[in-house]
């Protein structure tokens, strides 16, 4: 791949990779390590890593791995002000021709960069889409694994051709633009806690009508791990900002396609959503209830029952969510009820 690149641009691009990163330092030299071994021409690679708020030594740990790294690297440490601003003071750091976002738990495979590159020299209004592949030797709970199975899903869709890669898949982990695009649109929204990549894709997809690929060979492979709680605030998040890209940020066809999505779930999902709209000590009944399914039929090997509670739990926070941006936490008719299946 790298040979027919340089068969075909007798000048490669230059490439900024961002990542922010909060308390990642038992993973860093993994992270570091796996960028050190690119294929890509590293003399045209930096990386701008923004310590956001670390408190547990990443600065001392890159410090020491840093005369070792074959690649420029600018570390910015600030206090914590979460992934939209890190990656917008990464972006402002940065000066190669694309910008390319991994994840500070993401390890990228030798090919990432030059997978990546390939798409961008082939059309200029390229926004590439790689992959978060779960990795092997990665133990991580049964939600992260819901997660997972979900995002694999929509990669086996998206190669299948049974939709098309859109902003709507613009996941800041492992994806690149061109930097003057970026710039042109503005900057992610820091108000936003969740979605932000998603959001900052829509707006600049409006504005320029670029081109979105899914390349299943720019791998990245991903170690995730969050807690339980973390999982749901972050379903519960999805549902208020889909409201607020649709009420407040111009894409006002949102709403209506999460109705009409919501129509193809399954009869329990439906129910459960509509059901406990609104109705805490239910919906903390249930949530309870699903930890401790989802871990035991895990465990036996039935994976299926526990992805099911899963989406059943993650659709609930996701309609109250939605629920409570549109009406300050009012209850709306059920008939309306209509939650898209969360994103992971």
């Amino acid at each position: 791949m790298l040979e027919q690149l340089q068969d075909n641009q007798s000048v490669l691009p230059g490439i900024t990779i961002v990542m922010p990163s909060h308390n990642r330092a038992d993973r860093l030299q993994r992270v570091l390590g796996a960028i050190s071994a690119q294929v890509y021409p590293l003399e045209l690679v930096d990386l701008v890593l923004v310590l956001d708020g670390c408190n547990d030594g990443s600065a001392a740990v890159i410090e020491k791995l840093k005369p070792a790294l074959p690649f420029k690297i600018t570390v910015i440490s600030q206090s914590q002000g979460g992934p939209a601003k890190a990656r917008n003071v990464g972006v402002r750091a940065a000066t190669g021709d694309i910008l390319l976002f991994v994840d500070d738990d993401v390890v990228a495979s030798p090919q990432l960069i030059t997978e990546h590159v390939a798409f961008h020299l082939k059309d200029e209004k390229a926004v590439v889409l790689g992959t978060m592949s779960p990795p092997a030797d990665h133990q991580r709970p049964i939600w992260v694994r819901w997660e997972e199975h979900i995002l694999l899903k929509q990669y086996a869709d998206m190669l299948a051709g049974k939709y098309k890669p859109t902003a709507r898949q613009f996941y800041t982990g492992n994806s690149s633009v061109a930097r003057h695009w970026f710039l042109s649109t503005g900057e992610f929204d820091e108000s936003f806690l969740r979605a932000e990549d998603i959001e900052f894709a829509y707006r600049m997809q409006s504005k320029y009508s670029l081109n979105f690929y899914f390349n299943s060979q720019a791998i990245g492979y991903h170690y995730a791990n969050r807690s339980f709680a973390s999982w749901k605030r972050a379903h519960y998040l999805y549902g208020r900002y889909d409201v607020i890209m649709d009420r407040d940020k111009g894409q006002n066809w949102i709403i209506r396609t999460i109705r009409n999505e919501f129509q193809g779930r399954d009869r329990l999902t439906r129910f459960l959503a509509t059901n406990l709209l609104n109705h805490r000590r239910s919906q903390s009944l249930l949530s309870k209830v699903v930890w401790v399914n989802a871990q035991l039929t895990s465990r036996i090997g039935l994976s299926k029952i526990a992805h099911k509670s899963l989406s059943g739990l993650a659709n609930v926070l996701y309609w109250q969510g939605l629920n409570d941006e549109l009406n300050a936490g009012q209850l709306v008719e059920k008939k309306t009820a209509a939650p898209v299946e969360a994103r992971s």
